[in-house]
């Protein structure tokens, strides 16, 4: 009995093995096929950076209210390595060795690498104008630009999570998954772009409109209005990735 049951799960063993060899292979046919899903990884490297940048910025600047004496330092100080680690993942994405490989093998004026690398630039402009930003003095001036950065981060980044559940399904092929992976991708995307677009046309929004920019201006609603107009550039170059908008 005990040799027939040794054998039954050599047995188990090596069937589970073979089909998830078998299905390793295929993924990798599939992918090799597509030439684009090489890109797509860059693609999804540079949203999580974003991500994590975004939530970095949004714990500092809970941080920066001085609610919590407990755990302001420890909620300061996880919120710096976010923003550094997001910075440094869409800086590789678009500077590493494999970027030189991808011009080797002929994607350099594929459209879709051509938007990466848009979409890329566009993100780091954000991130080092936000790491410009003297936030600690919107507790002190501008609780409205406070709230309102809060809000424009969450939008950002819910449409950099849908762009990656889009991609996640120009990786698999699991169709039931999928078809859920992309509505829900899609509406995210929305969501997160009608929030910014809300932000635009709110009444605080307006009155930072109103005011100039001259140099002796306020900074920091200088600094907003091109966060804004960032962001947006950033949801626009990712909505005609993954959704064909023009």
């Amino acid at each position: 009995m005990r040799t027939s049951g040794r054998t039954t799960c050599i047995t188990l063993l090596m069937l589970v093995f073979t089909v998830v060899l078998s299905g390793a292979a295929h993924a990798d046919i599939r992918l090799q096929d597509d030439d684009s899903s090489r890109i797509h990884r860059l693609h999804v490297l540079m949203n999580h950076g974003l991500i994590m940048f975004l939530d970095g910025i949004n714990l500092l600047m809970v941080a920066d209210m001085k609610m919590s004496p407990a755990f302001d330092e420890m909620t300061a100080d996880y919120a710096k390595r976010n923003m550094a680690k997001g910075k440094k993942d869409i800086e590789q994405a678009l500077a590493g060795d494999h970027m030189e490989i991808l011009v080797e093998q002929g994607f350099e004026d594929h459209p879709l690498m051509k938007a990466a690398k848009d979409m890329g630039r566009t993100m780091l402009e954000l991130v080092y104008l936000l790491e410009d930003m003297e936030m600690d003095q919107f507790v002190s001036k501008h609780m409205d630009l406070h709230h309102m950065h809060l809000l424009l981060n969450k939008g950002l980044k819910d449409v950099a999570s849908g762009s990656n559940m889009i991609m996640a399904t120009l990786l698999s092929s699991i169709p039931q998954v999928d078809q859920y992976l992309q509505m829900h991708g899609r509406n995210m995307i929305k969501d997160g772009r009608a929030l910014i677009v809300g932000i635009t046309q709110s009444d605080a929004y307006r009155r930072l409109q109103g005011k100039p920019d001259s140099p002796g201006g306020d900074r920091l609603v200088r600094q907003t209005k091109q966060c804004v107009d960032l962001s947006l550039r950033i949801v626009d170059i990712l909505a005609r990735m993954e959704m064909g908008e023009e």
